[in-house]
């Protein structure tokens, strides 16, 4: 699907789409091989509204942007 979104860096996209899940074409990889930039397809407070944006679109990166755990909640194991 082409697109005319420039490239942003995983940081600029946190701070653009602060609190929502994003569906992102890697354009960027450092040397160890983990996406640093890409191209947000899709972006939605609701991952699974991104899910569907992006359907059938080939290999998408699903990231939230934003802290991974909010403040006075945990995580189990």
């Amino acid at each position: 699907m082409p697109t005319k979104a420039k490239p942003l860096t995983f940081r600029q996209m946190e701070r653009k789409y602060h609190g929502q899940w994003l569906a992102v074409r890697v354009t960027k990889r450092d040397d160890a091989g983990q996406p640093i930039a890409g191209i947000v397809l899709a972006h939605k407070p609701n991952r699974l509204e991104v899910r569907r944006a992006v359907r059938g679109q080939g290999e998408v990166c699903m990231v939230y942007a934003g802290p991974p755990v909010p403040e006075g909640y945990g995580i189990l194991y």
